[in-house]
């Protein structure tokens, strides 16, 4: 727990929580805040009344539009989260210029997003489309499927998620190039990755990997980041997997490159 949390957490805090009250892992929240004011919703009209009274605001799922309505009635806040990673859905000047903390869910879904980027390498490797095809349609057939181990697997975007990815596909014999804004002069310096480029070096990377994991944030640097230059440089039986934003590829270039 964050000093900022702990603080809030001695003080009969009111807490917003931009949710649907439905939503059943909030019942999670009900332990540890036991004896707070805690109000869940999905409308401005739903914090009317308990936002003067407000000390934390989360934002569990909550467009940003109704996120910043909500900040902008919230005269005490001391300490606003998002559940979010993506700071797309987060940012906003009035909070930027705002003293409140803002934290964020940094590390939450990262080994999640490492097992589904196993899944999908596994899904197009062993060519489960066909198996299910032919299950559905009550065939048996043999045919063959490629290793994984000796490939190169390529992230943009080499943060906590990337990192997640990477302690994942290298047990499997996978080697590992990323893509990482700030990279070592001295190189080496993490035991999972054979090499680290910058992002203006990622046409390099990409001619070299069998597949391609986007686990980069939206940011004005990052948005189309992946478009035509770099689907033209990749070896054309590449596999792109995104578990980053959808706008950091270029959909034109992607729907061209497939075509």
């Amino acid at each position: 727990m964050s000093s900022a949390a702990a603080r809030i957490h001695m003080s009969n805090a009111t807490i917003l929580i931009l949710a649907d009250p439905a939503e059943p892992q909030l019942a999670m929240l009900e332990k540890p805040l036991a004896g707070m004011n805690i109000i869940a919703g999905t409308s401005v009209e739903r914090f009317e009344q308990a936002a003067v009274h407000a000390t934390v605001l989360f934002n569990w799922s909550g467009s940003l539009a109704l996120f910043r309505k909500v900040f902008e009635m919230c005269p005490h806040l001391r300490w606003v989260h998002s559940r979010s990673v993506g700071l797309e859905r987060t940012l906003f000047p009035e909070l930027m210029e705002s003293p409140v903390p803002l934290t964020n869910g940094t590390g939450v879904f990262s080994a999640s997003l490492g097992e589904f980027v196993i899944a999908a390498i596994l899904y197009f490797a062993k060519d489960f489309r066909r198996m299910i095809r032919n299950q559905k349609a009550g065939v048996w057939e043999a045919f063959e499927v490629m290793p994984v181990s000796g490939y190169t697997v390529g992230i943009i975007g080499y943060g906590d998620i990337g990192r997640a990815i990477a302690t994942r596909v290298r047990p499997l014999g996978m080697t590992v190039l990323a893509v990482k804004r700030h990279t070592s002069p001295f190189g080496g310096a993490d035991p999972l990755v054979e090499q680290t480029y910058g992002p203006e070096r990622r046409i390099e990377m990409l001619s070299r990997c069998d597949y391609v994991v986007v686990a980069a944030p939206l940011t004005s640097e990052t948005r189309g980041m992946i478009g035509e230059r770099e689907f033209r440089a990749m070896k054309p039986t590449a596999v792109v997997i995104n578990v980053g934003r959808g706008p950091v590829i270029n959909e034109e270039a992607l729907v061209s490159a497939l075509s």
